[in-house]
């Protein structure tokens, strides 16, 4: 499961294994890892005080996490009555989404969360938060993978209680499904991590056809 900060890690995982397993961060744009440690601190609030209209993405009002809403870049300019719509739309997914994530977290079950830090999140300190959120939150049985910029690489001796490792540089945040990028690095560490019950499917998706930005 991705946390963001993009839609890169998630875009990538479905590139390399051939599927996706939905959950309510896989496609979002967060603007640093402090608001994804709010979102999970105050997860039950996620979407529940509405949201931004699209610019493309909905902001969530609450945690500042934005989500792609059912209409595909639904434009700045579409009617009122749509993004209502949208709104709405989107509001009951995150509904499910919220609850689907819960029971994962809440399950004994092996599970591995992925999650792409820019420079300046990149630190111990950050990631100890992400760590002790989601202890907080309840989740068990869990590792998180922070994926980082091979410029930004840090080092300890310490033994953490998170993985960390390095992709030689980042898409452009506008260009995240673009293959020019395809090279950077995520491969390698999908094979690092690779678990044989993922099996690979076919299937097509949106970014197939079009370009997601922003995400």
């Amino acid at each position: 499961m991705s946390l963001g900060y993009n839609c890169e890690p998630m875009f990538r995982f479905v590139r390399y294994f051939g599927f996706e397993e939905s959950s309510i961060f896989n496609w979002v744009g967060i603007l640093n890892a402090k608001h994804l440690i709010f979102a999970i601190n105050n997860f039950d609030n996620i979407g529940e005080n509405g949201f931004l209209d699209p610019t493309p993405l909905y902001e969530c009002k609450n945690s500042h996490v934005r989500f792609h809403g059912n209409i595909f870049n639904v434009e700045e300019n579409s009617s009122r009555e749509v993004i209502e719509e949208d709104k709405k739309s989107l509001y009951e997914k995150l509904k499910y989404l919220k609850e689907k994530f819960k029971n994962i977290a809440f399950d004994n079950s092996k599970k591995l969360y992925m999650m792409k830090l820019k420079s300046e999140d990149v630190s111990f300190e950050v990631m100890d938060e992400v760590q002790k959120a989601f202890e907080i939150f309840g989740a068990k049985n869990f590792k998180i993978l922070f994926i980082i910029e091979k410029k930004d690489e840090i080092k300890t001796n310490k033994k953490l209680p998170y993985i960390i490792r390095t992709v030689k540089y980042f898409a452009d945040d506008n260009e995240v499904v673009s293959k020019k990028y395809l090279k950077n690095g995520f491969d390698k560490i999908f094979d690092e991590f690779w678990m044989p019950n993922i099996k690979k499917k076919n299937k097509v998706y949106k970014f197939d056809k079009k370009v997601k930005k922003n995400g």
